[in-house]
């Protein structure tokens, strides 16, 4: 914790059931529990932060043909589970072998 102030037990145990699921996370108590005001009715506010990387269409249509690129690893080598159109941006993106160019199919 940033400060000394002592937590609930409850909310200690709370926040080691977070870090438990979510070890490479961050997590942060905040609301009254972090500034050590709360009251009969106070709830126990958690953020969980974790790295996520988002690429809108347009971004990953345009690197997902450049090695070396997040997109192009996802595109060639991830499985396209969820997603709206899926096959407009999810393409299949590979090397011909025979002539080490891109193309999408």
């Amino acid at each position: 914790m940033r400060n000394a102030m002592t937590l609930p037990e409850s909310v200690e145990r709370a926040a080691a059931r977070l870090h438990t699921a979510r070890p490479d996370d961050t997590i942060i108590l905040f609301g009254s529990q972090a500034r050590g005001d709360t009251g009969p009715d106070s709830d126990v506010d958690f953020m969980v932060v974790q790295p996520v990387l988002v690429a809108s269409r347009r971004t990953f249509n345009k690197w997902s043909v450049v090695p070396g690129t997040i997109c192009h690893t996802a595109a060639t080598e991830g499985r396209g589970l969820y997603g709206i159109a899926l096959e407009g941006i999810f393409r299949d993106v590979r090397t011909d072998d025979s002539t080490q160019t891109m193309h999408r199919t």
